[in-house]
């Protein structure tokens, strides 16, 4: 584990595999992933251990199979002290830091997005020049090719319907969860009720031009 200074800004991480708690100085953390929830799904319900909860078998699972290097996640239920205000009170000013220093903000929910695999991928081929123009920064120059043609136009409503999928979950509703997704370098979708818990509902990863759904 490393050394905290008595200056530096701290909080702790869960290492996955055994489930404790330890903690860590802001600066030097080990790779982790963040996990982005509901508290109203009570996938990791405060006071209780992260072996004990809801939400450790996607967990567990994501590190297994998608990040292997990642052995630590950052849970604020878990890692912050919901009992003590003061711990509060330190910890929350350092969640924009935590979150958006995360190899990963996995964001876990109990409900399915209801489409498929083909669907998604069918959908971002569609627009994935309007993506590669918006994520180089040449819409303004070349982005009147899918504003004037109503071809292209009806290829932006369908992904923009199709995409829609990922904000129905309670998830999508609360303006916290959705500033953690905001914050992320790259993000995990995890839903479709106890199969997804279990690692076999859908997963998003979400990169600068690129959605996949992965459905198995």
């Amino acid at each position: 584990m490393s050394q905290q200074t008595a200056t530096e800004p701290s909080t702790r991480l869960v290492h996955i595999p055994s489930g404790t708690t330890s903690p860590y100085p802001l600066g030097d953390m080990p790779p982790y992933m963040a996990i982005s929830h509901t508290w109203a799904d009570r996938l990791f319900a405060p006071g209780m251990q992260f072996p004990e909860t809801r939400g450790r078998r996607a967990t567990a699972c994501l590190a297994d199979t998608e990040y292997h290097s990642i052995r630590y996640c950052w849970i604020d239920t878990l890692c912050i002290d919901q009992s003590d205000p003061a711990d509060k009170q330190r910890q929350i000013p350092l969640m924009g830091d935590i979150y958006g220093n995360a190899a990963v903000v996995v964001i876990l929910t109990l409900e399915p997005f209801g489409i498929s695999q083909a669907e998604i991928d069918a959908v971002t081929e569609d627009v994935r020049g309007a993506v590669e123009m918006s994520v180089h920064g040449s819409w303004m120059e070349h982005g009147k090719l899918w504003t004037s043609s109503e071809k292209h136009r009806r290829r932006l409503v369908r992904a923009m319907d199709g995409l829609e999928v990922f904000t129905r979950p309670m998830w999508g509703s609360r303006v916290w969860t959705m500033h953690e997704f905001i914050l992320a370098r790259r993000t995990m979708w995890v839903g479709g009720g106890s199969a997804g818990l279990e690692g076999r509902g859908a997963v998003v990863p979400s990169d600068p031009g690129c959605v996949r759904l992965l459905v198995d």
